[in-house]
């Protein structure tokens, strides 16, 4: 879909959650262990992303009060762009006038990934960026949603 700027070891279909003790982004490979070469991450791009909430694992945090891995971007891993400013990124990509929205998940009070802005729920994303604010929040910000 976009043009191929990853090398072959980056061209990996991978999970990325939001790893609470560790303040990074942890990547794992799509049946579950981490992958071998920087599992954890401040920054990192994947494109073809679908956003699963495993409906179990909600209702484990429910019932528990206690946070496990059960939501994640799934997708294919692409190397890191070093600019955040979305208009850069949106050139980056060859697609000037994509969507950008960004993407928030909490599972007491949401089922499904959304957009923080209206809510919306968002299943599929042609792109994801996840980076650290300087406050050491993720931010997560989806292209072109579904």
């Amino acid at each position: 879909m976009y043009p191929a700027i990853v090398d072959s070891q980056q061209r990996q279909r991978v999970e990325v959650y939001w790893n609470i003790r560790k303040g990074c982004f942890s990547v794992r490979y799509c049946h579950g262990t981490l992958i071998p070469t920087q599992p954890h991450r401040t920054e990192m791009h994947l494109e073809n992303v679908h956003w699963v909430v495993q409906q179990g694992g909600r209702a484990r945090v429910l019932r528990e009060g206690k946070k496990n891995v059960h939501a994640f971007a799934r997708g294919w891993m692409r190397a890191t762009y070093t600019d955040r400013n979305h208009e850069a990124l949106r050139q980056r990509i060859g697609n000037p006038l994509a969507d950008i929205r960004r993407i928030t998940y909490n599972p007491y009070t949401m089922t499904t990934f959304q957009s923080k802005a209206d809510g919306a729920q968002i299943v599929l994303s042609d792109l994801a960026s996840f980076y650290i604010n300087g406050k050491g929040q993720p931010q997560i910000f989806g292209f072109n949603n579904r």
